[in-house]
């Protein structure tokens, strides 16, 4: 997975970039180089195709129902080009990022390209060309922390969309903003405390520079600063 977001973060510096057919396949290739993948179908940066007498099925019972996605390989790649395709048209467009991601992951999924394979190395590329920088890879832990939602609305996207109801992606992109929201804020709290430490630590020296507290005093708080959590009064006295 490093591998494939290094190879992201290299190729998305280019102006205008989006997701090409060749990107999707070299992603691909980086993910699984070196491992076993579950499916012994599984090449490196090659789409599923029709294998006789074998009916590719996605999902469980457990996680809303199993799909059956597009079989002939010829079908695949020509969904996978399109959705690409329809990304960089939006793109061009003024579609931002945080809407046109969920619906190029929710439709990669629904692709399902290769044999193995997900649709977040996707997102990083996307977010990350639009700006986004420390809030990405946070994303794919909102999903893993809340695999079962991620699976249910994907089938729910799905069902509704069979039925020809409105808004049919809603569940799905929703998830996604709550995750990014989620993440973001997190990130947000995160740098505000540490900078409330830098503040605190930088009165703190000045207090010691101007003989308001003795070096003891400072050195004294530093330790407790440095371990993070509350000290022992007893543990503190057996620090040098």
């Amino acid at each position: 997975m490093k591998q494939a977001y290094d190879f992201i973060k290299k190729v998305s510096v280019e102006e205008g970039w989006q997701p090409s057919f060749e990107d999707v396949c070299q992603i691909h290739r980086l993910v699984y180089s070196g491992i076993e993948s579950d499916n012994p179908h599984n090449q490196l940066g090659v789409l599923r195709t029709d294998i006789d007498g074998l009916v590719t099925r996605v999902g469980n019972a457990e996680h809303g129902g199993v799909y059956k996605p597009p079989q002939l390989g010829q079908d695949i790649k020509l969904l996978l080009q399109s959705l690409l395709e329809w990304n960089q048209a939006l793109a061009k467009s003024g579609v931002p990022a945080l809407i046109r991601v969920p619906l190029v992951h929710l439709y990669f999924e629904l692709i399902h390209p290769f044999w193995d394979g997900n649709g977040r190395v996707l997102e990083v590329g996307i977010l990350y060309v639009d700006g986004f920088r420390y809030a990405l890879f946070a994303q794919a832990n909102f999903y893993l922390k809340h695999i079962h939602r991620y699976f249910a609305a994907f089938n729910h996207c799905r069902k509704a969309a069979a039925k020809k109801q409105p808004t049919t992606n809603h569940d799905f992109l929703s998830l996604f903003l709550e995750g990014m929201l989620e993440t973001i804020n997190h990130l947000h709290d995160r740098v505000n405390r540490l900078v409330y430490i830098v503040l605190y630590e930088t009165s703190l020296k000045r207090l010691d520079d101007e003989g308001r507290i003795n070096d003891r005093h400072y050195a004294i708080v530093n330790q407790v600063l440095k371990s993070g959590t509350p000290v022992v009064l007893a543990e503190l006295r057996k620090e040098p």
